[in-house]
């Protein structure tokens, strides 16, 4: 039987494969990063200042949201006191969210689960800055 870890296709600024990163770093399951082709790179690596002011209204109005969401979910992680697909899902927006600088000031309740999870080692492994295509310039 032939042994191989999965293949994860990766960008390391992707929310979708940061989903996926700490799903398989909380499963304990290893794989193997492939990043893009490097013209794909160059594509997402050119946010307009347009684009950037998009991000952030969207990402705010989202984060509002989920914050009146966990009012009534939350515990110490999203759903409960437990790490479910709800904050394997959330942390990889708030990387987009620093990335855009969203004001976090009306968000206390996703101020503390992006802590939580910050101190587990799935989050961190996951996290853009520890991906290998992640240029140095930029971590």
């Amino acid at each position: 039987m032939n042994e191989s870890k999965p293949v994860l296709y990766t960008y390391f600024r992707s929310s979708a494969s940061a989903r996926v990163r700490i799903a398989l770093n909380l499963k304990g399951i290893e794989y193997e990063p492939r990043p893009p082709l490097q013209n794909l790179r160059v594509l997402l690596e050119l946010p307009e200042a347009e684009r950037a002011e998009h991000a952030r209204r969207v990402i705010s109005r989202g984060l509002a949201v989920v914050e009146k969401m966990l009012e009534h979910t939350a515990g110490r992680f999203c759903v409960g006191d437990d790490v479910t697909l709800a904050d394997c899902c959330l942390i990889p927006q708030l990387y987009n969210a620093h990335r855009y600088a969203v004001d976090f000031a009306a968000l206390p309740r996703i101020r503390e689960i992006e802590e939580r999870t910050a101190a587990l080692d799935a989050f961190h492994r996951a996290h853009w800055s520890q991906q290998p295509d992640c240029p140095a310039n930029i971590k």
